[in-house]
């Protein structure tokens, strides 16, 4: 087995799913990453959704945002429930 780096550039650059590592934030690029027991990178899309979530619907919209997320824990329990075969609505 070839383990040198020109071998593993190589495949990298050949990855066909490696154009998604763009899609994380990434500050150190030479970090390499194996941590089974975390949530992993932070996906560029959740960092965005984070500081919308801060912005508009705490910071613009106040008590009125309390629409918007107040039950979202129990909608989110919904989705998982469906996939672990289990009831929803179950609070």
């Amino acid at each position: 087995m070839d383990l040198s780096r020109q071998y593993a550039e190589t495949r990298d650059a050949q990855d066909p799913i490696g154009h998604f590592r763009t899609r994380f934030h990434i500050p150190d690029e030479r970090l390499v990453y194996f941590d089974g027991n975390s949530l992993g990178r932070l996906p560029l899309t959740t960092r965005d959704r984070l500081h919308d979530a801060i912005d508009r619907e705490w910071g613009g919209e106040l008590i009125r945002g309390w629409d918007t997320w107040i039950d979202l824990a129990g909608r989110a329990g919904d989705v998982i429930a469906e996939g672990c075969w289990a009831s929803p609505g179950a609070r």
